[in-house]
């Protein structure tokens, strides 16, 4: 059996578990801060890429 059949599942299950648990005050702090934000959004969307 393949192993992303086995991960992606469970993968799903804790992504959905993580979006249930945010508040207004989670996206609020994203707006005051937003650097972090864009420094792992440039991590993953340009140099994750670049690396494989």
């Amino acid at each position: 059996m393949n192993a992303i059949f086995i991960v992606l599942p469970i993968l799903t299950i804790l992504m959905f578990d993580l979006g249930l648990v945010l508040k207004p005050a989670d996206f609020k702090l994203i707006a005051e801060r937003p650097k972090p934000v864009l420094v792992g959004l440039i991590g993953q969307i340009l140099l994750l890429p670049l690396i494989k």
